[in-house]
């Protein structure tokens, strides 16, 4: 399916099922206005998913205007290709409101990305790039 024509439903609510449970904790590992965490389990420090949270708060000029607020997760899991060498695949998923939006519009933008990432059309976006 492409994404064109893309039907996702507004205002769903997501809870994952099945799977296994991956515990982050903090690296220690500083970067401005937020924080690293990284999959302890995983023995193999090379190997290691981290989960990258960052938040950048609005903040109001001289005249009074505010800037949006721009929060943003990325996971970087590392891949050991055939040759030795290591990638790093990267995912990432980002905000960018105006305050004037509140908590609500922040939901309903979190909710339309998640619905958005997890249908058949997307699907077919990332795995084979299918756009129209």
């Amino acid at each position: 399916m492409p994404i064109n024509g893309i039907t996702i439903k507004e205002g769903a609510t997501f809870t994952p099922v099945g799977g296994t449970d991956i515990t982050f904790d903090d690296s220690g590992e500083e970067i401005a206005n937020g924080i690293v965490c990284v999959n302890q389990a995983e023995a193999d420090f090379f190997a290691r998913e981290k989960l990258i949270a960052v938040s950048r708060l609005p903040v109001q000029d001289k005249m009074g205007v505010f800037s949006k607020q721009k929060t943003s997760l990325r996971v970087i899991d590392p891949e050991v290709l055939a040759d030795g060498s290591t990638v790093y695949n990267v995912g990432r998923f980002e905000i960018e409101t105006h305050p004037e939006g509140g908590a609500a519009r922040i939901t309903k933008i979190r909710r339309l990305l998640l619905a958005a990432a997890n249908s058949a059309s997307a699907d077919n976006l990332f795995l084979v790039g299918s756009i129209k």
